[in-house]
C-alpha cells in the first residue's frame, strides 16, 4: 500500500519483502493538488467539431473522426502559474491521433499523429509558455489516421 503524501513533487518509496534483506526504492511525481476533467463516462461536456464525435459505448467514452480536421473540444479554466499537467489515459486506439490546447488566439499541439496508449502527460506551462488564469479548449483528433480512439480520463495534476 501505498500511503498518501501531502507534499508536492518527487517522492521516495521504500519497499521491502518481509524477512528479506533487500530493499527496492522507487521515485515517484506526487501532485496532491488535481482535477478530474473528463472520467470517460460523462460525455455531456464535450462539443463536436466538424465530424468528430465521442459516445458512450459498453461503458467508455469513444471519440471518432473522419478527417485529421474532426475533433472533439472541452472547455476548462487552468491556471499556468502552478505549473499544471495534463494526463490523458487512452486504453485503446484504431488510429493516430492528437492532442491541442488553445486559448482562443493560439493552438498548440501537444501530441500529433501518434497512435499512443496508455497514460501520457504533458507540462502545459512548459510546452505553451502561458502564463496566469486562462480559459482554455482541449481539442482531441482523434483520426489523424484511421477511425476512433478509446478515452480513459483526461486530469489536470497541479504541482504548485
Amino acid at each position: 500500500q501505498i500511503p498518501a503524501s501531502t507534499q508536492p513533487g518527487l517522492q521516495r518509496l521504500i519497499f521491502r519483502k518481509d524477512g528479506d534483506a533487500i530493499s527496492r526504492t522507487v521515485r515517484i511525481n506526487v501532485h496532491p493538488q488535481s482535477q478530474t476533467m473528463c472520467d470517460g463516462k460523462n460525455i455531456n461536456a464535450w462539443k463536436k467539431i466538424g465530424a468528430g464525435d465521442i459516445l458512450i459505448k459498453e461503458g467508455q467514452a469513444i471519440v471518432k473522426g473522419r478527417t485529421s480536421a474532426d475533433a472533439v473540444s472541452l472547455s476548462t479554466e487552468i491556471d499556468f502559474d502552478r505549473s499544471p499537467v495534463l494526463e490523458v489515459f487512452v486504453p485503446s486506439t484504431r488510429s493516430k491521433w492528437g492532442l491541442a490546447v488553445q486559448d482562443g488566439k493560439q493552438e498548440k499541439k501537444l501530441m500529433w499523429g501518434e497512435a499512443l496508449i496508455g497514460n501520457q502527460t504533458y507540462d502545459l506551462s512548459a510546452v505553451t509558455g502561458w502564463q496566469g488564469r486562462r480559459k482554455v479548449d482541449l481539442r482531441l483528433f482523434p483520426a489523424i489516421s484511421g477511425s476512433e480512439m478509446v478515452l480513459g480520463w483526461i486530469k489536470i495534476h497541479y504541482r504548485k
